[in-house]
């Protein structure tokens, strides 16, 4: 459930974070967890940090974290709460698109990966910090993942797709 975190923030579908469009995607969420449940499903996998910017400059999905944490992890509460409530854990994974950090930070994504000190690396390293610090005792956490299919670049030859005008999440990093 890739976009889970994205529907309690209001932003996925092209949502806008507003109170209008959190209610339609919360409600589209806790739809898709009773789903899970009813399946028979025992865990969901999440793109917890999201997956914007896709490039520099534009609207990410842990901006609302970024200007008002209290409001961001309020929102998280409620979505961990509802994975409870189904008797559904999650399996947070905090870099879902290899570009997203480097690309909220201006940053190339070899810098990322390379230099501890990069600001990209730093902003990781603090939202992994406070989720956990957040989240390690609640009963909805199986485990943790640091990344989905980093290599993926490397195999589906990104610089032929972006040089091609293909749309993948890592042109221009």
């Amino acid at each position: 459930k890739v976009d889970l975190m994205q529907q309690y923030l209001g932003t996925a579908s092209g949502g806008d974070g507003s109170a209008a469009y959190r209610r339609v995607t919360q409600a589209m969420a806790r739809k898709a967890l009773d789903d899970a449940h009813d399946f028979g499903a025992s865990f969901v996998r999440v793109a917890i940090s999201g997956t914007s910017p896709i490039q520099s400059g534009q609207r990410g999905d842990l901006d609302l974290w970024l200007r008002d944490p209290a409001a961001y992890w309020k929102l998280i509460d409620q979505m961990m709460s509802d994975l409870e409530s189904r008797q559904l854990k999650i399996v947070p994974v905090f870099v879902w698109n290899l570009a997203q950090f480097p690309n909220m930070t201006g940053e190339k994504v070899d810098v990322f990966f390379r230099e501890p000190d990069s600001q990209a690396w730093g902003l990781l390293e603090r939202y992994v910090r406070e989720f956990i610090t957040h989240y390690k005792q609640r009963p909805a956490l199986l485990f943790y993942e640091i990344g989905n299919e980093l290599n993926n670049a490397a195999d589906l030859d990104i610089e032929t797709r972006c040089s091609k005008g293909q749309k993948v999440l890592v042109c221009g990093a």
